[in-house]
Order: structure tokens, then C-alpha cells, then sequence
């Protein structure tokens, strides 16, 4: 079981090991670390809008059937971070942060070597949006 610092961002890369890595698990595998976030320090303990958005995000990515999962960084306050790192071969790695305020709101940055780009992502768009930033993060040149 994973456990976390007082530190404003913990690792629970650990987490993902509890359940196999496989297309359309992100919800499931979600769903182990939140239960677990009621051992965390108050300060970083996801909010239940933040969890809730969390849960929506992660239903959008087992649509997609995303074999990765991502690093989960909680943020002071009760936001989430889902976080990828694309593995292009040649060139800046790609980097996709999608970002859950404490209030449930949604937001992204995306980063490749010196560019970066970061928006408001609104929830209804989820569904439209979320499969082009995935695609992005993981696309070769």
C-alpha cells in the first residue's frame, strides 16, 4: 500500500501494481487509490468534487481503452493531477498534466521540450478532447 509525505505532491506510482495494466482499468485502478486517500494528510486528501471529477475523467479514459496509467500527484488543497509521459524515441518527450481543481473543475497542460500549452478543459468537452490529448501525448513523429 502506497503512503504518502506531507510533501505538496507524493509519488502513488505503487499503486498501479495492484491491479494489472491492462486497456480499461483506469477507473478501477482509480478507485484503489482514492480509497486509500482517507490515510492522507489533510491538506492533500482529494476533495469529494475532485474525486468525483477524477472518476469521470478515468470512466472517459477506459472508453478509450489507455493501457497507460497515469501518475496520480494529489495537490495541496484536495486537487488531483493525472499525469503522462510520452516515450518518443527521438526528440523532446511529451508531457500531458490533466489537472482537477479542488472544486472539480478541469484544466491541462501539455509540454513538449521548451513549448507548453495549458487551458481550461470544461467538463462536458471530456469526452471530445481527452482522446486528442492522449493521442498526442503518445504519438511518434
Amino acid at each position: 500500500m502506497a503512503t504518502l509525505t506531507q510533501a505538496p505532491y507524493a509519488d502513488l506510482h505503487s499503486v498501479s501494481y495492484a491491479i494489472p495494466v491492462r486497456p480499461g482499468r483506469t477507473q478501477e485502478w482509480l478507485e484503489t487509490v482514492l480509497r486509500q486517500s482517507s490515510n492522507w494528510d489533510a491538506e492533500i486528501r482529494p476533495t469529494s468534487s475532485a474525486s468525483n471529477s477524477a472518476t469521470m475523467l478515468a470512466s472517459v479514459l477506459d472508453e478509450l481503452q489507455v493501457s497507460a496509467l497515469p501518475h496520480l500527484a494529489p495537490s495541496v488543497g484536495g486537487g488531483l493531477q493525472f499525469e503522462y509521459r510520452g516515450l518518443q524515441p527521438h526528440g523532446p518527450r511529451r508531457e500531458l498534466d490533466i489537472e482537477i481543481l479542488p472544486d472539480g473543475r478541469f484544466g491541462y497542460l501539455m509540454a513538449e521540450a521548451e513549448n507548453m500549452d495549458s487551458r481550461d478543459l470544461p467538463r462536458a468537452s471530456l469526452p471530445n478532447v481527452v482522446p486528442h490529448l492522449i493521442a498526442w501525448v503518445f504519438r511518434s513523429r
